[in-house]
């Protein structure tokens, strides 16, 4: 690829953290074809820039095309528990099993499901994504 992360790449980014990153480990492929061989670093730094606006905790960067490094990615995966997704622990948010809409004014769109993260209050107002 000519370049580091496209938009689709960017868009995939961007689902997965609003769906709640936990523990993430950051994979790069191809490295070894970024020519000249100079220019390898300053891929691996402008990646590293690149995702750390996404996750501020990413710490390593493992490279693919490397035997040493997929050997300390296994290790890493199999030393490492997982961290809870902060803002799931800190609001309640509903796993939603059955949506109902309304088919008119007169009658309420029902959404049922498992409320999870802190208690939900039946007398406060719920916001559903995107429509307010």
């Amino acid at each position: 690829a000519n370049e580091e992360v496209d938009a689709v790449g960017e868009l995939i980014l961007r689902s997965i953290e609003s769906q709640g990153m936990s523990t993430l480990f950051t994979l790069i492929q191809g490295l070894e074809t970024i020519e000249p061989a100079k220019q390898r670093q300053s891929t691996v730094a402008s990646l590293k820039s690149f995702i750390t606006h996404f996750h501020p905790e990413q710490e390593k960067l493992y490279s693919l095309d490397n035997r040493q490094e997929c050997s300390n990615l296994m290790r890493s995966l199999c030393n490492t528990t997982p961290k809870g997704v902060r803002w799931r622990d800190d609001r309640s948010w509903i796993l939603a099993e059955d949506i109902k809409f309304a088919a008119n004014e007169s009658e309420s769109t029902v959404v049922t499901g498992v409320v999870r993260g802190r208690g939900m209050k039946a007398d406060r107002l719920v916001q559903l994504g995107d429509w307010g």
